[in-house]
């Protein structure tokens, strides 16, 4: 007797990777590259910055709260706005990929959730290989070197989930 896998044509990914603490665009840009190839191959980004919207002085204050205040309003604040959103948003994706040009701790938490549930992890990073740690590697599904590679897995390989 055989058993048929599901296999989805239309996938959702969570575009997970630093937003606070970096300085330039470099967190808007990537995700707008890989929402475009995406949609292109019949699959579906979720990018926590466009589903709520973070404005750049919203951002600047929650980074001011997390460094200066850690008040109980602003656990409260950072839990309602930013924590339990990307919970809901990592609950409608198949799986991630993520952009770890440095350590995120948010990223981290993303990764676990993902890896809890059984939901593939692509990463890209240029991280050097002696930097990377157990945990990082653990929860990744596949890692990339670079953002070509990556691009090329995703129109070569059926990303069934």
């Amino acid at each position: 007797m055989s058993v048929k896998r599901e296999v989805k044509t239309q996938l959702s990914f969570y575009l997970a990777g630093p937003i606070s603490w970096v300085s330039d665009t470099s967190y808007i840009i990537w995700r707008d590259d890989i929402t475009e190839l995406l949609e292109s191959l019949g699959h579906k980004a979720i990018n926590p910055l466009k589903k709520y919207k973070v404005a750049a002085k919203e951002k600047e204050n929650v980074e001011k709260m997390v460094t200066e205040e850690r008040t109980e309003l602003a656990r409260e604040y950072l839990r309602r706005r930013i924590i339990n959103p990307d919970i809901s948003l990592l609950e409608q994706s198949d799986g991630m990929i993520t952009y770890v040009p440095s350590y995120s701790v948010g990223t981290s938490g993303e990764m676990m959730w993902h890896y809890l549930h059984g939901k593939p992890v692509y990463v890209v990073t240029t991280l050097p290989v002696d930097q990377w740690s157990g945990w990082f590697v653990g929860l990744s599904t596949l890692i990339f070197r670079s953002w070509d590679e990556l691009k090329e897995f995703l129109r070569k390989v059926e990303v069934g989930v």
